[in-house]
C-alpha cells in the first residue's frame, strides 16, 4: 500500500483511507456472504451440525395428537423407535424417520405452512402410506380415504389442496390463467 501511495504521489492519509475502505467493504460483505452460503448450503450444514434438525425432532415429539404427543402415539403403535431427522432440500422442513422392528416410517415436519393460505405453525405430513396409516390423525380431517393421498416429496402442499379445494383453487387460479393465456396466444389448447 505504501509503495502504491508513493507511486501516486500521495501521503499516509491516502493509505489510511484505502485500508479503511477495504476493511469496511470486507466487514459489510462478510455477513452477506455467510447468509448466502448458509441459504445455499444450509440443509447440508445443518444436517451435519444438527441445530435445526434437532429442534424439529423435538417439535415432532411434542406435536399434539388428541390428548397425547406424537412420539408417544407412534411408539405405542409400533414399539420402540430409532429416531432421526434431516433436511432434504430446504432448511425450514425436516424429514423425521422412525425405524422400528415393525418397519420404517417417515414424516415431513414443515415450520412454514405448505400453502400460503394456511395459518402459520408446524405441519406434519406422512411421507408414505404406511406412515399415514400408522398416524392418520396428522392428516387433515377432510381426507376420508387415505388410499388416494399423495406421498413423497411435495405431498404436503397437495394434501392440503385436496383437503381444502376452494382455497387451493383460489390460490392456483392466477397461475392457470397465465398458462392458458400463454398457450392461447401461441395457438395451443384452450379450455373452451
Amino acid at each position: 500500500m505504501a509503495a502504491l501511495a508513493a507511486d501516486l504521489g500521495v501521503g499516509p492519509t491516502f493509505e489510511y483511507r484505502m485500508r479503511l475502505a477495504l476493511w469496511i467493504g470486507m466487514t459489510a460483505l462478510a455477513p452477506l456472504a455467510i447468509y448466502v452460503a448458509y441459504y445455499l448450503l444450509g440443509p447440508s450444514i445443518d444436517n451435519w451440525l444438527g441445530v435445526l434438525t434437532g429442534r424439529d425432532l423435538r417439535r415432532f415429539f411434542e406435536h399434539p395428537i388428541g390428548t397425547g404427543r406424537l412420539r408417544d402415539v407412534v411408539e405405542e403403535r409400533v414399539g420402540q423407535c430409532e429416531w432421526s431427522s434431516q433436511h432434504d432440500e430446504y432448511i425450514w422442513a425436516s424429514i423425521i424417520t422412525c425405524r422400528s422392528a415393525r418397519g420404517h416410517y417417515s414424516w415431513e415436519l414443515s415450520n412454514l405452512p405448505p400453502r400460503p393460505w394456511l395459518p402459520r405453525g408446524a405441519y406434519v405430513t406422512p411421507m408414505s402410506r404406511d406412515s399415514a396409516d400408522l398416524v392418520p390423525e396428522v392428516l387433515p380431517p377432510q381426507l376420508k380415504d387415505r388410499r388416494f393421498i399423495p406421498i413423497g416429496r411435495y405431498a404436503a402442499g397437495i394434501i392440503y389442496d385436496m383437503a381444502r379445494p376452494a382455497e387451493a383453487r383460489a390460490w392456483l387460479m392466477p397461475f392457470f390463467e397465465k398458462a392458458l393465456l400463454k398457450n392461447a396466444g401461441a395457438g395451443g389448447p384452450t379450455t373452451r
